[in-house]
């Protein structure tokens, strides 16, 4: 892939070549089709389809290439190839806020495929239509969420307030990215009081707050409700102590899968999306990742609460919760609002007023 690899020799970001998956060999052999998939390394659990499918199918190969988990950094890498009109990626694992960027850039194929708002939760499908055109296949949500440990913790908190109490603790990392500005929409009024509680990028172990709280070094942590099934190993003391406090007002994400308009491949793309969003393809998935589904069968089904205590309620946190808006100019209003809020965080002053501009509320 001679983009991929010049991107390498740019230092734009350093990919996990173990991560790139193949199960047979690609020879020379013409009438094997090469499907390739970027995505971030953290959204796991694909390749059990991949396996399936590949066996169903002797004459495609699907190649899965992972990439950082950093939000920022994977924008970049996206639009790195997407810029240079990369004909060697075939599918893209986006966030939703980059859909209509990337559509009206014409970086995104139109997905092509009937989604029923009978199978499908409404916003899911939402969060990936640019000008009533649907543009991606809804994955699964994510959820902002203070992670703590049921184990230590004397009460289990309900709001910031019970949290943010005047005993400062790391439990959110200083760094100019999307998740900071997910956090200060999250924290609301209460904000300026958790300046305390965030720990500048590589000061204190900031770098692995993730691994802290695993390890058991520090009680709470704001992540993502992807990260659940990551903390509740029973390798470790966590196993079975992992508590979540949903905040009143969530950020809800998405990931969904996008077919790249400069693909060579689309229509053996579009097969494969369309086989992966059969809903007896996904489920077992679903269960063992313990992602946020977007389906109303998964969402209404008891047993994935099961799974993950974040699908409690489930209904309600997806009505009650905030979705950025994913205008062409959010990107660029959305740096800038990250640099002022890391500025206000570092020099102690009141943190800038974004949300009625920069996002929109269900």
């Amino acid at each position: 892939m001679k983009t991929i690899l010049a991107l390498l020799g740019m230092a734009i970001i350093t990919f996990s070549l173990s991560g790139c998956i193949s199960k047979q060999k690609v020879t020379e052999n013409a009438n094997v089709e090469v499907i390739t998939m970027l995505k971030p390394k953290g959204m796991s659990g694909i390749e059990q389809i991949v396996d399936k499918y590949e066996k169903m199918h002797n004459n495609v190969i699907i190649k899965i290439v992972e990439i950082t988990d950093d939000t920022n950094e994977v924008y970049k890498t996206y639009t790195a190839t997407l810029d240079r009109k990369d004909s060697d990626i075939d599918i893209y694992l986006i966030d939703e806020i980059w859909t209509e960027e990337f559509a009206k850039s014409g970086y995104l194929e139109p997905l092509g495929l009937e989604l029923s708002g009978e199978k499908y939760e409404p916003k899911a499908i939402e969060m990936f239509t640019s000008e009533d055109t649907v543009y991606a296949l809804p994955f699964a949500f994510d959820i902002g969420i203070l992670f703590y440990r049921k184990d230590r913790v004397d009460k289990a908190p309900i709001h910031w307030g019970d949290v943010i109490n005047g005993n400062p603790q790391p439990i959110f990392t200083m760094k100019e990215d999307e998740d900071l500005l997910c956090e200060s929409i999250e924290l609301g009024r209460y904000l300026k009081a958790a300046y305390p509680y965030f720990v500048e990028q590589g000061k204190d172990g900031c770098d692995n707050l993730k691994n802290r709280f695993k390890k058991g070094d520090i009680n709470y942590y704001r992540g993502w409700s992807k990260e659940y099934a990551y903390f509740d190993d029973y390798d470790f003391e966590i196993g079975g102590n992992v508590g979540v406090m949903i905040p009143d007002m969530p950020v809800l994400g998405g990931y969904g899968f996008a077919i790249s308009g400069f693909s060579e491949n689309k229509k053996t793309a579009r097969d494969f999306l369309a086989y992966m969003s059969d809903n007896r393809n996904i489920r077992e998935m679903m269960k063992i990742e313990r992602y946020i589904p977007v389906q109303k069968e998964f969402l209404t089904d008891k047993m994935f609460v099961d799974y993950n205590p974040c699908m409690r309620e489930i209904e309600n946190t997806i009505k009650r919760a905030v979705i950025r808006n994913s205008n062409d100019q959010y990107i660029k209003k959305a740096w800038a609002l990250q640099k002022e809020i890391y500025t206000a965080i570092c020099e102690n002053k009141e943190p800038p007023e974004f949300k009625e501009i920069y996002i929109k509320e269900n």
